[in-house]
């Protein structure tokens, strides 16, 4: 079957995107981890809380912001670089392609820090100090010794990323559909938005091929994540740091410009832009709580988005806790029970959840729409329990990852003890389970909770009148223009997020 030139620009502009996205997070996050690791950086800790900081935020909200900033023709870099320097014109312009990347980028590359700087975090330091030893420099010892033991970790990550901006939605929707620069998630999107039996048909069909391809990258993932574990043995010792000697406060001053440059600079921007009353103009007559009044008292919509948010939220991480916790006993049952079929139950519940998190949103939001579509009778199309089993099958996976590795901590002989004194499983389950594993089922939450508070991929093909949430409801907002309504939502989220992972750091963090 030919594709049309529509499909061929798209398979195109998501091919550079990924690519460009991919290389982008890359080159950011191992210099960043490496210094952080394994130098005598000043302020490491409070930079790696910043860098990790935009991987709990939805990536449009970082597209608003920069649009904030960098809009041709009323950004404030723009606006600045006239009323300062008397330039005319756009001298940068985010939309295109190039601004797709460069967002995306930022958005995703703590994926690659975090996998890498744990890398490291696991590495035996001494073969670094054997090659130290042996008179090898610090970025020799790298290229040498630290990067060919990491190659798989990196690797892996990378996929990660890849696989997440060939999934975005957000950011290409806000960033390129101005310029009508269209990559596989919008313009599916814009074939669900016809409505008609042919194109749904035509949107699952493309939808099947990208899965296929995000099964095989979720394969090659595996694969590399398994033979890693052969090149990194327990650590008993720190690995000694690198002194930074005079280049020490210039490279945290680089470093820490370059995070304020990506991460605060743009959401600063995105806070201010709220309290902005009349875009196209910057000064301090034109700022005020004009909009903020109008969102919280007269703005349609907002306080049911506010509740489905919230609703669709709180009951998919309840689920996925529920689910998670179940999942674990059995896996621990498995191992411990020496049950094969339960082990083997527990494997493939996580296979299946690790295929789920990798899918593309659209695919997923595709695959049950027409689910619904064929079995009408379960009556879930556009209702906000429709978003609730999207996110429970989206993101199952954060819930098995954080509540599995607890639970094998779990000494048998609690169970064994609780077994003799006459429990059932339902008290054992009360009175040994869920107390043990407090800490990690909280975090598991959470985890879920926030990505699904503010989840616009597949809520903007599933919602219905009245089911709109707040990610659909700033969408909405963002491409009709009243963008400083959307900065004012944003900011809410931007807030929440803030506090949200906050309080899921102290729940999680090792006492």
């Amino acid at each position: 079957m030919a594709i049309s030139e529509f499909w061929q620009d798209a398979i195109w502009n998501t091919a550079v995107v990924a690519l460009g996205v991919t290389a982008l997070a890359g080159l950011l996050a191992v210099p960043y981890a490496w210094l952080l690791e394994r130098t005598n950086l000043p302020g490491r800790r409070a930079l790696a809380a910043m860098l990790t900081f935009p991987y709990v935020l939805p990536s449009y909200l970082l597209a608003i912001a920069w649009i904030v900033l960098a809009n041709p023709a009323v950004g404030w870099l723009n606006l600045l670089a006239k009323q300062l320097f008397g330039f005319e014109g756009a001298w940068i312009d985010i939309y295109g392609l190039a601004g797709i990347v460069f967002i995306e980028g930022t958005a995703l590359f703590p994926i690659v820090f975090v996998s890498f700087r744990a890398g490291l975090q696991r590495l035996d330091p001494s073969l670094e100090d054997a090659a130290r030893m042996s008179g090898a420099g610090p970025l020799t010892v790298f290229w040498r010794v630290t990067a060919p033991l990491l190659k798989n970790t990196y690797l892996a990550a990378l996929i990660a990323v890849l696989l997440a901006s060939i999934a975005s939605f957000g950011v290409p929707a806000m960033i390129g559909a101005p310029g009508r620069r269209y990559v596989l998630t919008t313009a599916l999107y814009s074939l669900v938005k016809q409505g008609s039996e042919d194109a749904l048909f035509l949107a699952f069909e493309i939808s099947a091929a990208l899965a296929i391809f995000a099964v095989l990258f979720v394969v090659l993932s595996q694969v590399l994540t398994r033979r890693k574990a052969a090149l990194v043995g327990g650590v008993t010792s720190r690995a000694s740091l690198t002194e930074l000697g005079a280049y020490r406060w210039p490279a945290a001053c680089f470093c820490w410009g370059l995070a304020a440059l990506l991460i605060a600079l743009p959401l600063g921007a995105l806070v201010l832009s709220s309290f902005q009353v009349t875009p196209g103009a910057l000064s301090l007559e034109t700022f005020g709580l004009t909009k903020w009044v109008y969102v919280l008292t007269e703005l349609p919509g907002f306080g049911s988005a506010v509740w489905v948010s919230l609703e669709t939220a709180a009951l998919a991480a309840l689920l996925v806790v529920g689910l998670s916790l179940a999942i674990a006993i059995v896996a621990w049952t498995g191992h411990y029970g020496r049950r094969r079929r339960w082990r083997s139950l527990a494997r493939v519940a996580d296979g299946l959840a690790s295929l789920a998190y990798s899918t593309p949103g659209t695919v997923l939001a595709l695959v049950l729409i027409l689910f619904w579509t064929a079995v009408p009778t379960l009556s879930l199309a556009n209702t906000s329990f429709a978003l609730v089993v999207a996110f429970v099958v989206k993101y199952m996976l954060l819930g098995l990852k954080t509540v599995e590795p607890a639970a094998f901590l779990v000494h048998p002989s609690l169970i064994e003890a609780a077994k003799l004194s006459g429990a059932g499983p339902f008290a054992t389950l009360w009175r040994i389970w869920i107390p043990l594993l407090r800490p990690a089922l909280l975090g598991a939450g959470l985890l879920v909770f926030m990505p699904c508070l503010s989840e616009l991929t597949m809520s903007i093909l599933l919602h219905g009148p009245g089911t709109e949430n707040l990610g659909v409801l700033l969408f909405q907002l963002q491409e009709y223009a009243d963008r400083a309504s959307a900065a004012v939502i944003g900011t809410i989220l931007l807030l929440t997020l803030f506090a949200f992972n906050f309080v899921a750091g102290r729940i999680t963090r090792e006492p």
